[in-house]
């Protein structure tokens, strides 16, 4: 069952570094944020040189729930971490920074004011024409 997320329920600030606005979608592990960075610094434990953002800039956080591990970050969710820094192509969402919380996983990426089913969906009526 997928718990239900409102804005009482969910703190305003993440780590000390990111602000939830909006709540974009959730699904079966978790839930995904818009949020704005607050700090310039990187502070992730996941990476040896993270990626620096801006301060104030936009990003989406996608919040996974680890349940009842109990030794921390599983190794499903590492292996997932470490291919997605490795990926730097400009037409794949960077990941920005990962770190745990509470006991979740937040995983922070560029953020994007469209997905790709719009994206495509207009790339193939722009092509009809």
């Amino acid at each position: 069952m997928v718990d239900q997320y409102s804005e009482k329920d969910q703190p305003k600030k993440v780590a000390d570094r990111y602000l939830k606005q909006e709540v974009l979608g959730q699904g079966t592990y978790g839930v995904v944020f818009k949020a704005t960075d607050t700090k310039v610094t990187p502070h992730s434990i996941f990476f040896k040189r993270s990626h620096e953002t801006k301060n104030g800039q936009t990003v989406a956080i996608k919040k996974i729930r680890l349940g009842k591990e109990k030794e921390g970050v599983n190794i499903t969710a590492l292996r997932e971490i470490k291919l997605l820094k490795e990926l730097k192509h400009p037409h794949i969402i960077e990941l920005v920074d990962a770190f745990p919380h509470k006991e979740n996983l937040h995983l922070v990426f560029e953020f994007m004011e469209t997905d790709l089913k719009e994206e495509l969906t207009y790339l193939l009526s722009e092509a009809d024409q």
